[in-house]
């Protein structure tokens, strides 16, 4: 196994247990305790985990994101509820931006299921799955930072900027509960803006560890996107959530709230 591969394990590993000793760890991977505590020590510098006495957990910064695949892992259960109900927004023909979050991966099976759907994507892990699915797909371009699978930059900027799309859907690090939305990266929260000025219908992917946190970098109020699914939607900004406590029904093309256990239902 390579240390790439292990650290990726690694990460996994943690973010299904929450703790884990390193004596665990190293049974688990195969390897020796000396070589865990190294790749520990990198995970801590990059922000992903902290290590206490005897073992390492899962380490909540809304200031940095963890690595893809691990977010791929975490909060999967929520990122189901929040994905179905979202594909209730898709039709057929539709061309579709997916950003770099690992919350709109999880829109693919449904887009798959559409006729002729048609996907942008500035995360090549995500264009990758898209096309194993047969479905058209154009992924961005663009500068890796980090060994990130997530594109950003000129070449990202100047792709979206050249496209209209029917819908979009996107994530983010965090919902304040002033009702605004953060990113974490500044590039990556650029390079979102432009999507939502790309797109006619934009959606944001709020699962709950989302909501009653800041980042550095402001996107946008939550009243300039069309639709926000959440699977705790009681946990909403209060105004938004008393705003929208019966399911909307005006038209697509007006600004409001869609509420995952209510709206969608």
């Amino acid at each position: 196994m390579t240390k790439i591969n292990r650290k990726e394990l690694i990460t996994n590993i943690v973010t299904e247990h929450g703790y884990i000793s390193v004596k665990e760890l190293s049974k688990m991977t195969f390897t020796s305790e000396s070589s865990i505590r190294r790749d520990l020590q990198e995970l801590e510098n990059q922000g992903v985990i902290s290590r206490v006495y005897g073992g390492v957990r899962l380490k909540e910064n809304h200031n940095i994101a963890a690595p893809f695949e691990m977010r791929i892992q975490k909060n999967h259960i929520e990122k189901n509820i929040i994905s179905s109900k979202a594909a209730k927004l898709l039709q057929d023909n539709m061309t579709i931006i997916l950003d770099g979050s690992t919350t709109a991966l999880y829109m693919l099976p449904h887009i798959q299921a559409l006729h002729n759907p048609t996907v942008f994507t500035n995360n090549m892990y995500t264009a990758q799955k898209s096309i194993e699915r047969g479905i058209k797909t154009y992924c961005t371009g663009g500068t890796s930072e980090n060994n990130s699978c997530v594109l950003t930059g000129v070449m990202a900027e100047n792709s979206i900027r050249s496209i209209y799309a029917d819908i979009l859907f996107f994530s983010s690090m965090a919902l304040a509960d002033d009702g605004y939305i953060y990113g974490c990266n500044e590039f990556e929260t650029m390079l979102r803006k432009m999507m939502i000025e790309s797109s006619r219908i934009s959606v944001f992917l709020c699962d709950s560890s989302k909501l009653h946190n800041r980042s550095i970098f402001t996107l946008c109020s939550i009243n300039e996107i069309d639709y926000t699914i959440c699977d705790l939607p009681e946990e909403l900004p209060h105004g938004i959530a008393a705003a929208n406590s019966s399911p909307a029904h005006s038209s697509l093309g007006h600004q409001e709230v869609f509420l995952a256990d209510a709206a969608l239902s």
